[in-house]
């Protein structure tokens, strides 16, 4: 009976051991594959037109369709974000206007004088900038349809693979740590509620060149830092050509410093040969002469964006945050599922991060490191350093001196990049709990995580209560504390699914997944401008009244030649005509919203917000910007009919828009 209890007992053991196997190997293949099938996701994601803007909207904007099987076949899962209008009202239809620019440069697209699209937020060009935004290779290849899903799908996964790469170098490649990075940064709701068309692609960039710096200076095979040295001058022409100050900067800070410090701790693996010196200098002559090259030609296009009002002249010197914000928004949970009113969505997202948890008990992780002799006290050390600056800065504020030496004036969002290095602080944290022993005693394990909840939850004030009832809040500060407990007391593979659903219903929600472009082609209104577009592409189109800059937009994304577009910088000769006396000088703003309307009066401007502009034009003006075309809801067409002094054909109506050719 022994003998057969015991031949069980080994037969089970032997299944769990190949069982064992089986999922390491599994493991072993998607770890080492994982670029390979990251390409696989991507080909066929785009040959499916998969993407994840919310130009849906369009669908709501002008209900009237072509096609009904069109629209019904549009929509795969989730819901528009009108809050995004930065993305399907600004950055879709300047990418998409490109096609009937050929391409090049300089438009006059959306502007009276040519402006330069790599300043617009690095539209697609075909030129050697092409080289440090392969995202847009997809609109230049395939047209806009394929564009945008190549686009879109190529920045969604390179968020999550640039972000696993990350994290895996500064954990020392433990991969269940490095896949709840990856599950922090990818479905964070920053990243997500951000995730085009500006301020993602710069983490992407700034975790794309750390990986890639890092593996350059370890890997001793030629050929591999050939590719790596390649990819690195992509990188840091995208980066730098980005051109979003407010994030750049702390990026490329964090991305020196934590690199320098991981170095340090890793020197045994730096290879450093004749060829590696060769190799950087073709990487930053190549690099900074494409960019120099762009610079000192579009030299005047720079005076113009850097001498706005707007955010050309800002000077930003922080301490407008509480001390609360250094702690995880108690919104990011529910944010995917209720709009707030106090904000909007986008502005509140951010991160999930234990920051000031390992902030609170840095003296033990440094002590037991240095008992250790374990140079990650080094990278401990760097990040302890860099967030400190960081919560100074956006809590207490530096003096004007130090943040203009500093560049810090540039730095106004300066609470996204400290829940960008928080969260990375609290994964290499992680791995330091994941590797060692007696970093805390057993009560405190138990003690130190239970008072964390309590401060937490201590910070919900009356907006977060009236936003979400405080027992869904408490829930929320349940779960983060419970991936904690989980990290602490060494249970990875618990913590690392507890993390995945937590992050996954915190962010996957977030964007629509839709396929094709139907709400921007897929309307009477569409066909009729792609009609009169190929007659005359140079004919100016103005829409009018509340809406103006949204229809414009549209008619942009739609190949027309329109004024009421958003600005990148401004347009000299525009305002040239419209501001012939300087009177609105201050109102010169970079990303500026513009919205007309008719006036009987003399031209006036007003600024509504600092990237709005609401221009009211006498008639007359119409005949001297020579506008063809007036697009304009029927409601506001009755109430400015009398003022215009010329004489109007009705061209088109379609659901209470009209659209009327102007007669000189």
């Amino acid at each position: 009976m022994e003998k057969i209890e015991r031949r069980n007992e080994r037969r089970n053991e032997r299944k769990k051991f190949i069982h064992k196997s089986y999922l390491s190997l599994i493991g072993e293949f998607f770890l080492r594959c994982r670029w390979f099938i990251a390409f696989l996701v991507f080909v066929v994601l785009v040959l499916s037109k998969i993407h994840f803007s919310s130009i849906g909207v369009y669908y709501r904007v002008f209900p009237a369709v072509c096609s009904q099987e069109e629209k019904e076949k549009y929509r795969i899962f989730g819901e528009d974000r009108p809050v995004r209008s930065d993305e399907w009202s600004v950055h879709t239809p300047k990418y998409f206007a490109q096609k009937g620019n050929d391409f090049k440069r300089y438009s006059n697209k959306g502007t009276i004088s040519k402006m330069n699209e790599v300043l617009d937020y690095y539209a697609p060009i075909l030129d050697l900038t092409l080289i440090g935004k392969p995202f847009n290779l997809g609109y230049i290849l395939f047209g806009n349809e394929y564009g945008l899903s190549f686009y879109s799908c190529m920045l969604m996964i390179l968020l999550f693979m640039t972000a696993f790469e990350m994290f895996l170098i500064i954990t020392k490649r433990s991969v269940l740590v490095s896949l709840m990075g990856m599950f922090f940064i990818g479905f964070a709701p920053a990243m997500q509620w951000w995730l085009v068309p500006h301020i993602t692609i710069v983490f992407v960039y700034a975790m794309g060149l750390f990986s890639l710096g890092y593996y350059f200076l370890t890997s001793k095979n030629l050929i591999k830092r050939i590719i790596l040295s390649i990819l690195l001058v992509s990188a840091i022409i995208g980066f730098v050509l980005s051109i979003f100050p407010s994030c750049q900067l702390v990026c490329a800070l964090v991305d020196i410093f934590l690199l320098i410090a991981t170095l340090i701790r890793d020197r045994e693996k730096i290879y450093f040969k004749m060829s590696s010196i060769i190799l950087i200098l073709l990487i930053f002559l190549s690099s900074m002469g494409i960019i120099l090259d762009f610079i000192i030609s579009s030299k005047e296009d720079f005076l113009l964006f850097l001498n706005t009002d707007y955010p050309g002249q800002r000077f930003w010197t922080g301490g407008n945050h509480r001390l609360e914000d250094i702690f995880p928004s108690f919104t990011n949970l529910f944010l995917p599922y209720k709009d707030v009113k106090f904000s909007n969505n986008s502005e509140i997202s951010n991160f999930v991060h234990f920051a000031p948890f390992f902030l609170l008990i840095y003296g033990k992780i440094y002590s037991r490191l240095k008992k250790d002799s374990d140079r990650n006290i080094y990278v401990l050390n760097t990040f302890f350093v860099i967030i400190v600056i960081e919560i100074i800065f956006m809590c207490v504020g530096f003096s004007e001196f130090l943040s203009m030496i500093t560049l810090f004036k540039y730095a106004n969002r300066m609470y996204i990049c400290y829940g960008w290095t928080a969260t990375i602080f609290s994964v290499f944290c992680f791995s330091l709990f994941s590797n060692k022993k007696d970093i805390l005693k057993r009560y405190q394990c138990f003690l130190f995580p239970f008072l964390y909840a309590i401060l937490y939850l201590s910070l919900v004030d009356s907006r977060m209560q009236e936003y979400f009832p405080l027992c869904w809040l408490i829930f929320e500060a349940f779960l983060f504390t419970l991936i904690l407990y989980l990290v602490i007391f060494k249970l990875e593979k618990l913590a690392c699914f507890n993390t995945f659903l937590v992050m996954f219903a915190c962010g996957f929600f977030v964007n629509p997944i839709c396929r094709g472009a139907s709400p921007i082609f897929n309307h009477p209104i569409s066909k009729f401008v792609e009609e009169r577009v190929e007659k005359n592409k140079e004919d100016l189109w103005l829409s009018v009244g509340e809406e103006s800059c949204l229809l414009g937009n549209y008619l942009l994304a739609n190949g027309a030649r329109v004024l009421s577009t958003t600005h990148f910088y401004p347009d000299r000769e525009l305002w040239r005509i419209l501001d012939v006396d300087e009177k609105y000088y201050p109102f010169f703003n970079r990303y500026a919203h513009n919205k007309y309307y008719i006036s009987e009066g003399k031209t006036n401007i007003k600024l509504d917000r600092t990237d709005c502009i609401h221009i009211f034009i006498n008639p007359y003006l119409l005949k001297k910007l020579n506008v063809k075309y007036l697009f304009l809801r029927k409601s506001y067409f009755n109430k400015i009919k009398n003022l215009i002094p010329f004489k109007m054909e009705k061209r088109f109506k379609q659901d209470e828009f009209l659209v009327f050719e102007l007669l000189y």
